[in-house]
């Protein structure tokens, strides 16, 4: 795909600035990438910052956006999984291009997608614990109680051009989960770093907070 031609059908000055035009830190990072993983992160950022529709605030949030079929080929696994998903904007940097609670059984896609697919290793460690391989383990023990796990995911492009997908939050549906169950999935995730005052906030038992707090 000709990812020049997606950036040029752009015509908003202001998100051509936003998914372009980082400073100088962000510019440095594209140093890292490959022109193909730069290519996808520009064409997916500035198609999730210009076709967001909607939102409650005027600060954006509340916004969604749909990956166009013409941009469902890039990575195929992905997309035959979120195609018709609605999709948060981004709020992270370049090449963060999107947030979802789309239930997507992500360890199982990553594991059979590695060539296209991984986790967010860099952002894991900055959220202060819980490794990729506990997230999934605790993702599948709830997924074989029943309990139709699902997350909060923002999704980045990796420098090799893979979609790097970093995990916010971990649900259970409805009220699936028993104090035993949930106690288990709190000690696989305190074993792998995350601080137990830190496993959720005030939401209820069938939830995980992931990220930094």
């Amino acid at each position: 795909m000709n990812w020049e031609n997606e950036m040029a059908q752009v015509t908003d000055a202001d998100v051509r600035a936003l998914a372009l035009h980082d400073p100088d830190a962000e510019w440095e990072l594209r140093d890292d990438f490959t022109p193909a993983a730069t290519e996808l992160a520009d064409a997916l950022r500035s198609t999730a910052l210009g076709t967001v529709e909607g939102g409650a605030y005027g600060c954006g949030h509340g916004a969604t956006w749909l990956l166009p079929p013409h941009l469902l080929q890039v990575p195929s696994p992905l997309a035959r999984v979120i195609a018709g998903a609605e999709l948060e904007p981004p709020e992270g940097p370049w090449p963060e291009f999107g947030r979802t609670q789309h239930p997507i059984d992500w360890p199982e896609l990553i594991d059979t997608h590695q060539d296209q697919l991984t986790w967010n290793h860099a952002m894991l460690e900055n959220n202060l614990g819980a490794s990729a391989e506990a997230i999934s383990t605790a993702y599948r023990i709830l997924a074989a109680g029943g309990c139709r796990p699902y997350m909060d995911v923002c999704l980045w492009v990796d420098p090799d051009a893979r979609i790097a997908v970093e995990p916010l939050a971990l649900f259970a549906e409805g009220e699936t989960v028993d104090a035993e169950l949930r106690g288990q999935v709190d000690e696989i995730l305190v074993a792998s770093g995350r601080p137990r005052d830190l496993l959720r906030h005030s939401e209820p038992g069938g939830y995980w907070c992931l990220e930094a707090a």
